[in-house]
């Protein structure tokens, strides 16, 4: 179906002969007719009313400076962190002089890379994944990036152009109620965008906020968890029984998985050796699955 822009904001009948974007939802090459959205957003097609339109994601350029080049494109991204206050043709002399001579060098680093990189199904067992974005530093453009690429850029690895991107890490729910989902997600995004002023972060998303979601209940790929008891403990001291689910960073929640209710934090009672239980046969009630009402057992223990 057609999405709906401002007619204001759209640049129809555009075309790309290849090299600058990619299909988000392939990773593959795209050249063809494309039509931008307020200069930021870039869509396959000539027009929205083509239909069908498939975003497209820029393929960052190179940020190697060649002093010697005739026509120098990307200059000012070096010579505006030397100096902005100084005129193009100083700037240009400035970085003539500091890639000449300075042991810092852009052809020994790499470029992040657009990419896209779906969850795992072990992933959907613990119902969240991390993923991974940049910000380029002098543009309004986020794409998205593996791992490897995150942690260079947060280290600020010599291997990788760090002055020039601002790594981006998300939890990112895939599994639950789906309305659910769409509402952290989304709540994740905009408290990210609004909390480090990045102006522009959520329209990557374009509401999607539920890529990736799939519902347990069509997905025999994930197992379900269940305590008879003795094994997790409500924050209150009382013991549990009922699904649980374990969260990316190792924790332990009650629910079968993450969104199905309130999510309260478990503690577990061997953090060394947390036996899995099977799923119970059909017979069993909600018991304790979202809320701190079962009947409590031996208390603390050494808690």
């Amino acid at each position: 179906m057609a999405q709906y822009f401002p007619k204001s904001q759209i640049s129809p009948d555009l075309y790309t002969n290849g090299k600058e974007f990619i299909v988000n939802s392939t990773q593959k090459e795209y050249i063809g007719n494309y039509y931008s959205v307020s200069g930021q957003s870039f869509y396959s097609g000539k027009s929205p009313t083509d239909g069908n339109s498939s975003l497209l994601i820029p393929i960052p350029k190179s940020s190697y400076i060649n002093p010697h080049e005739d026509a120098p494109d990307n200059i000012l991204t070096l010579s505006t962190n030397l100096n902005p206050n100084l005129d193009f043709e100083t700037n240009y002399r400035l970085v003539d002089e500091y890639s000449l001579n300075s042991t810092f060098s852009f052809k020994e680093k790499y470029v992040p890379v657009a990419q896209m990189i779906p969850p795992l199904p072990i992933d959907y067992n613990v119902g969240t994944f991390t993923r991974y974005f940049c910000k380029k530093n002098n543009e309004n453009l986020y794409f998205g990036i593996n791992k490897k690429t995150f942690t260079d850029l947060k280290n600020k690895s010599s291997k990788v152009t760090y002055e020039l991107y601002t790594p981006i890490a998300l939890p990112w729910v895939i599994s639950g109620i789906e309305e659910n989902v769409f509402n952290a997600n989304k709540s994740t995004v905009f408290s990210y965008q609004n909390d480090n002023k990045l102006y522009g972060f959520s329209s990557m998303f374009f509401n999607n906020f539920t890529q990736y979601f799939q519902s347990p209940f069509n997905n025999p790929s994930i197992s379900l968890n269940y305590t008879k008891g003795g094994e997790f403990l409500f924050p209150n001291r009382t013991n549990y029984i009922g699904y649980y689910h374990q969260m990316e960073n190792g924790n332990y929640m009650t629910g079968k998985y993450h969104g199905e209710g309130n999510d309260i934090l478990l503690i577990p009672l061997n953090n060394i050796n947390i036996s899995i239980s099977p799923s119970p046969t059909p017979q069993t009630s909600t018991q304790s699955t979202s809320s701190p009402s079962p009947t409590t057992s031996g208390g603390g223990g050494g808690y």
